[in-house]
């Protein structure tokens, strides 16, 4: 009869137990991360009241099965179950919510805990914090260097062998997310610019261009009436008048006393001929290596020519310029300095004239030559700006106010990066270069030889042609790729050529941060640019219920939750992150309150048998009465 109520107390506490988890589970059915837990029940010892036998076929009797009395219930468990729980939009950009497995962890002092809680802000130090002050861990990436994803702080581990060696001294480790709200982002010259777009083949056909540029004093439109013998450009602290060109040379480039640059292109056939407006021009925003706006304006011209070679039809032309300038409409006035110098009539020209001095910004672009379908002839896809070096040439006649200038140098690409072909199948080189400024050094070793053509206003063969040889420590400018006419197609509906795309950008401050889906804080600036500033670490455990729960939303390691495997959200397993989010509470209320009614008639059931064991031992007394 004693047993009765001993099983009745065992069977009371471990209800009590049940009754205790749900309540707790309900009362934080709202708790950000909480995870539920359940509770199990298991049989106590019990009594042997009769051992088991076989059965004695000789004596034919059977077998007999034992006879145990149980002694009442035992605790079996308290899990936590870490099913994902719902996602909730919250808009605060550092609320950031789990989806999948993994926990973030966070430190307090030496110690690291382990939470699904990600409702985050950022301290006065910059840290991002709990709401307890647990510092947020993962790693700082930085505005010039690549973030990495293999943490270096994990506890030991003994290896029976290794089969990889890690050169550590290439390793960032996890550490504070630490994101200074002052922070900066330097400016980035351009190092790529694309365009794309339609120019229209109907266009009709222009076969010069005079972009004319002064570098020091006022800049002034070359007049319309120029002559090939003489022309007057003037402004501010410069007036020289080109007075004397070389036989067989095109009008070209020049350099006037102080430093002035002009340029010029007319029809040297017509000395009456005015400047060429452009048929259509794109233009775009690009940064030099301060971080200073430049306007980035690709002139694009058509001209034509009548093809001679056999199987030879009429195919659109486009000459096309690349200025690092403003053009005033209707003054025929450029500012700022020409990046790029293309051909005239549809002549390829791969310098101005080889003669007596070194012309200054003779960059040059062949012409865009296009198939009957409105399709690219040529073979070259974006050109590697990579080769961009300084040489030498030869000098070149140019005499301004009865006095020789030489120019300084040169600048011209090393190699060429595509190729144009005529109706007779002939190859005709395409020289790249882009300027955005004043140079940068490096040192090389390399000689290289190249041949410089330069064809007259007829298209006759090159005449004069000189060769370059590169010196050491070549001067280049900016190295990348540049894809002028990428998609570029000429279709008779009207000219949309467009600037797409540029990576350089100016300075810009910290405005706001966010959170991506592999765990990236990434920073908004003021120049309208994104930066991927840290990456979150999310921790992952062998048994991720062998954690220890330890107040605060927290978890801790323990020797059988196995220890933390940090990784980049969304790799090996891990969940993925999700900003301006919290993760809701996993606990089903359908589910506790059935559970509390269960527990509670358990509960009776128990206290019932009590009471009726003491009824039965009163009976018991009182029978000697």
């Amino acid at each position: 009869m004693m047993g009765s109520l001993f099983s009745s107390i065992s069977g009371l506490r471990n209800h009590t137990t049940w009754m205790n988890t749900i309540g707790n589970n309900i009362s934080n059915v709202n708790t950000v991360g909480y995870k539920m837990q359940r509770v199990t029940f298991k049989e106590q010892i019990t009594q042997m009241m009769g051992a088991a036998s076989g059965a004695n076929v000789a004596a034919n009797i059977g077998g007999k099965n034992p006879q145990q009395m149980g002694l009442g219930s035992v605790l079996g468990s308290i899990d936590t179950i870490m099913t994902q729980g719902a996602i909730q939009t919250t808009g605060n950009p550092l609320d950031i919510a789990i989806q999948g497995e993994g926990f973030f962890a966070v430190k307090a002092g030496a110690t690291t805990y382990y939470t699904r809680a990600g409702n985050f802000y950022q301290d006065n130090q910059g840290n991002i914090v709990t709401s307890d002050g647990y510092i947020l861990q993962g790693w700082m990436g930085g505005l010039e260097r690549t973030l990495w994803q293999v943490a270096t702080d994990n506890p030991p581990l003994q290896i029976r062998e290794a089969t990889y060696n890690l050169d550590t001294s290439d390793v960032s480790k996890i550490g504070n997310v630490t994101i200074p709200k002052d922070l900066t982002m330097a400016a980035q010259a351009t190092r790529y610019v694309k365009f794309v777009g339609n120019l229209d083949s109907m266009t009709p056909m222009n076969s010069f261009c005079a972009p004319v540029a002064i570098a020091a004093g006022t800049q002034t439109p070359l007049p319309s009436n120029y002559s090939p013998n003489e022309a007057p450009v003037a402004g501010g602290n410069a007036a020289p008048t080109l007075t004397e060109v070389q036989a067989g040379a095109l009008p070209g480039t020049g350099i006037g006393g102080a430093g002035t640059n002009y340029y010029f292109h007319t029809d040297p056939n017509d000395p009456n001929s005015p400047l060429v407006t452009p048929d259509h021009t794109a233009t775009m925003t690009i940064y030099d290596s301060l971080g200073n706006e430049r306007s980035l304006t690709i002139w694009f011209f058509q001209h034509g020519t009548d093809p001679t070679g056999s199987g030879a039809s009429y195919r659109p032309v486009w000459d096309w310029y690349a200025f690092d300038t403003t053009y005033v409409p209707g003054s025929n006035i450029y500012t700022g300095e020409p990046d790029y110098f293309n051909c005239i009539g549809g002549t390829n020209i791969d310098m101005v004239d080889p003669g007596n001095a070194n012309p200054s910004d003779a960059e040059v672009y062949s012409p865009i030559w296009f198939n009957q379908d409105g399709s690219l002839a040529s073979n070259g896809g974006p050109w590697d700006l990579g080769g961009n070096a300084t040489g030498l040439v030869q000098d070149y006649s140019v005499t301004i106010e009865g006095v020789t200038h030489y120019g300084p140098q040169l600048y011209f690409t090393e190699n060429n990066a595509a190729q144009g072909i005529d109706p007779d199948g002939a190859i005709s080189p395409w020289n790249v270069l882009l300027d955005f400024g004043t140079p940068n050094a490096w040192d090389t070793s390399a000689q290289a030889d190249t041949v410089l053509h330069v064809n007259d206003p007829a298209g006759n063969t090159p005449v004069d042609p000189a060769g370059i040889g590169l010196r050491d420590g070549l001067t280049g400018d900016v190295t990348g790729e540049y894809q002028i006419i990428g998609g570029v197609q000429t279709y008779v509906p009207n000219s949309t050529a467009y600037a797409k795309e540029q990576d350089g950008y100016g300075a810009g401050e910290l405005i706001g941060l966010s959170v991506d889906s592999t765990g990236g804080i990434v920073g908004q600036f003021t120049n309208e640019r994104s930066l991927t500033i840290a990456k979150i670490a999310i921790a992952q455990f062998a048994n991720a219920q062998g954690l220890e729960k330890v107040g605060n939303s927290m978890y801790a390691m323990t020797s059988n939750s196995g220890i933390a495997r940090m990784t980049e959200a969304g790799t090996a397993g891990a969940g993925t992150t999700v900003g301006g989010a919290l993760e809701a509470s996993n606990v089903d209320l359908s589910v506790e309150l059935t559970n509390m009614i269960i527990a509670q008639r358990g509960f009776e059931a128990n206290a019932r048998i009590i009471t009726t064991s003491a009824d039965m031992l009163d009976t018991l007394v009182n029978v000697g009465r």
